[in-house]
């Protein structure tokens, strides 16, 4: 207020002065201030007021303004409004970005893991399909998980499945999208063609193996890999890796296998 006071008394009307100064400059932070320290209505009710203030000492002194003064501080307090219109809304915009990012962030992230869930790997099978793509698939699950969860609990069970996510990101290229299929069941969908895929699925099940997993040591997993085939959906690539995996599990488990 004493600066208003000071711009437009000792500024304008003193001094004839026909510009506002740097109150151009420092303003609009002010307003940015208010919004970024009051939420909803209180934001724009209090740069409404704060605007108030230098438009109720100009009509006070109005009669005593040049013409060029006049013009400049209706310009002036005419942007102030501006930029209180633009915060407010600027505002409601971010807000709402925000919101529509953290739905999206529940709707396609394990809250677990932080990885992709099941429902995103579905759209990035759907996509890849719509394009005509050639994918393979990586389907793979820790061995004799349930023993874990029970005999430990599911606090360790958690942070074996955390380690596991963590180990097998090393090894994953920006092209290969990896997400958690549910429980202790994951996948790994890239354009490789089944020979390389199986090359990476091998390397996978090896880390694994020899990794030391905190609180339960030596861990072994079991892995199907396929690719994608001309009429396949969504459902029929899933149920044929699924079986490869089954495969690896009915012939031993810790083992790569494929269909014939």
């Amino acid at each position: 207020m004493l600066k208003s006071y000071e711009v437009i008394y000792f500024d304008m009307v003193v001094h004839d002065q026909t510009s506002s100064g740097r109150s151009t400059y420092w303003t609009p932070l002010i307003f940015v201030l208010v919004f970024v320290t009051l939420k909803g209505k209180k934001g724009i009710m209090y740069s409404l007021f704060l605007w108030t203030i230098p438009t109720t000492i100009a009509i006070f002194y109005w009669s005593e303004l040049l013409p060029d003064t006049k013009e400049t501080l209706i310009q002036y307090l005419l942007s102030c409004i501006v930029y209180i219109i633009f915060l407010f809304f600027a505002r409601h915009i971010i807000i709402a970005y925000t919101e529509t990012e953290m739905l999206e962030k529940l709707a396609f992230q394990d809250s677990l893991t932080n990885i992709a869930n099941r429902r995103k790997v579905y759209q990035w099978l759907e996509e890849t399909f719509e394009k005509n793509k050639t994918i393979s698939v990586i389907f793979f699950d820790l061995d004799r998980f349930k023993k874990i969860n029970d005999e430990l609990g599911h606090v360790v069970g958690d942070k074996v499945l955390l380690e596991l996510t963590s180990l097998v990101k090393n090894y994953l290229g920006h092209k290969d999208n990896f997400g958690r299929w549910g429980g202790e069941e994951f996948i790994i969908i890239s354009d490789h063609d089944k020979k390389k895929a199986r090359v990476l699925a091998e390397q996978l099940r090896m880390s694994i193996a020899n990794h030391h997993f905190s609180e339960v040591g030596q861990v072994t997993s079991s892995f199907g890999v396929e690719i994608s085939q001309k009429g396949d959906t969504a459902e029929t690539l899933m149920k044929r890796v699924d079986q490869a995996l089954y495969m690896a599990k009915q012939e031993g488990r810790n083992q790569v296998k494929s269909m014939p």
